[in-house]
């Protein structure tokens, strides 16, 4: 009985407390509600990285890369650019994918010795024009990168070929990149796997950044009628100090709530007279 009546104590002081905070809205809830907005933006984009290098650990844990080049027609955009990634970084060069925002024309950036380069990835299932050239081109220069390439295993068309050798453009069909994967299983064989050092964190990423703050919550929410409970059930103590100890909880749980209610809310801004 004692039991029932503590969880139907707190169950209504959580919702009176919701009703509150609902009722009480301010004129800055809308810049919260950005904020939140915001904030999910930003981890729906720490989730796309976090995919990019899994593939890119995926891609570079094949005991051949030579293996992958029957793979390539039926990859998509995003396919392709993380195997390119990867068989840059198998060549030693650190690959900075640029996702898919913000680009300016570059998909890839690694360094080679003390060289910036710049690379776009356009897996067509025809000869690509020099459009790509002309992107990777300027955006190399917004990048302030040294050299540019343009990926392409279907090839390139006269105009594209030529526009290249204007800027200086490295063109790889897919001749090129089976012979790129050839240089990497030979640098494989001469210094020994080359995997991305992030590739094994992965999971330890999600875990930290996505799991152990859900899993936290949970556990705060559960510790108070859970540790009631166990009072009720387990103690010999008086009535009288136990229901001392169940309203002590409830108030500080209730304080909590609202605090943490409060505090999520935008501070109010003075507006211009």
């Amino acid at each position: 009985m004692g039991l029932l009546t503590l969880l139907t104590a707190t169950l209504i002081a959580s919702v009176a407390l919701m009703s509150s905070l609902k009722t009480q809205q301010t004129p800055e809830e809308e810049n919260s509600k950005k904020g939140l907005h915001d904030f999910y933006v930003i981890l729906e984009r720490i989730w796309r990285e976090l995919r990019e290098l899994n593939e890119q650990r995926r891609q570079s844990n094949e005991p051949d890369p030579r293996t992958q080049l029957h793979r390539i027609s039926s990859m998509d955009g995003y396919q392709f650019e993380a195997f390119m990634a990867g068989v840059f970084q198998r060549l030693g060069h650190e690959v900075s994918p640029m996702g898919a925002s913000g680009d300016q024309g570059v998909d890839l950036l690694f360094r080679s010795n003390t060289e910036l380069v710049a690379v776009q990835c356009k897996n067509y299932d025809r000869p690509v024009g020099n459009t790509p050239v002309q992107e990777v081109f300027a955006g190399a220069k917004y990048h302030n990168a040294d050299r540019t390439i343009v990926v392409a295993p279907a090839g390139f068309t006269p105009g594209a070929e030529e526009l290249a050798g204007r800027t200086d453009t490295q063109l790889i069909d897919l001749d090129g990149i089976e012979r790129l994967l050839e240089r990497s299983s030979d640098r494989q064989e001469t210094y020994g796997d080359t995997k991305p050092r992030y590739g094994k964190y992965f999971w330890w990423i999600v875990i930290v950044f996505f799991l152990f703050p859900v899993i936290i919550s949970v556990i705060l929410l559960l510790v108070p009628p859970v540790g009631l409970y166990l009072m009720w059930r387990y103690t010999e103590w008086s009535n009288r100090t136990k229901w001392i100890i169940t309203i002590i909880t409830i108030i500080v749980v209730t304080i909590l709530l609202v605090w943490a209610g409060v505090s999520d809310q935008s501070p109010p801004t003075n507006q211009p007279s």
